[in-house]
């Protein structure tokens, strides 16, 4: 396992202290900051990461992720950057990096959008080809498609779900400790009203949504008394769609 869930390498010192201190408070992400490229390259060498981020602008930020990338270590690579270039844009393709736009310096909106990337890394699996955004498309043009409400918070934690179980199925094993603590610490949540959230939105699905439309999901496993799937099962169910047909 590696020793860390981000690596996060920024030249300004003060900046870097306060996204490190809020990704580790409020996503209880194990952070490795780092100022300088040979350190951060060292942390990932020597211990090891999920995800190197870098902002684009920092000098030797690029050279970096390209030093970390013939690594091969696994890990997930991103670029901030507040200005998309065509080179830019070829570099992070040709890296497999991950573009992560950010237009302003507001540290709790970057904090919130590298503990989405760096959650969506512990879920990943080499076995779906898929960037997290795409399968969360996916996870919400089901969503969609069976009824369920997007302005609910539900909906939202929802589409994180199905999207890393696309990864890796076996997380629906352990509904509390792979699937509603994560997105609770993503969304800045507690596991309790994430399921509840959950809850509520797949019953909103129902009372919308035509009984064929959930029978052709859910087939002979939907309780036929209860009428609505429990939340593991929404999950799983979806997830499964999205890996083995690439719906």
């Amino acid at each position: 396992m590696a020793a860390w869930d981000m690596i996060l390498f920024e030249s300004d010192c003060e900046y870097l202290r306060a996204l490190a201190q809020l990704l580790r408070e409020r996503y209880a992400l194990r952070i490795c900051p780092a100022q300088a490229a040979a350190e951060a390259l060292a942390a990932l060498e020597q211990e090891g990461a999920g995800m190197l981020a870098i902002r684009a602008a920092t000098p030797g930020g690029v050279s970096l992720l390209r030093q970390a990338a013939r690594l091969q270590a696994g890990v997930r690579l991103v670029a901030v950057t507040d200005v998309l270039t065509p080179n830019l844009i070829d570099e992070m393709q040709r890296l497999g990096a991950a573009i992560l736009p950010a237009g302003t310096r507001d540290v709790q909106a970057l904090a919130q959008a590298l503990a989405h990337q760096a959650l969506g890394a512990q879920q990943d699996s080499p076995g779906v080809e898929a960037t997290p955004g795409a399968l969360q498309a996916r996870a919400a043009a089901h969503l969609h498609a069976l009824g369920m409400p997007p302005h609910l918070r539900g909906y939202r934690y929802l589409v994180d779900a199905i999207a890393w179980a696309a990864c890796r199925p076996a997380l629906t094993q352990d509904m509390q400790h792979s699937i509603y603590e994560p997105v609770a610490r993503l969304h800045g949540s507690t596991p309790s009203r994430v399921e509840r959230a959950m809850r509520n939105a797949i019953e909103k699905m129902c009372d919308r949504c035509r009984a064929d439309q959930l029978e052709r999901v859910f087939g002979y496993s939907l309780d036929p008394e209860r009428g609505k799937p429990p939340n593991s099962q929404l999950i799983a169910m979806i997830a499964d769609r999205i890996r083995t047909l690439g719906e």
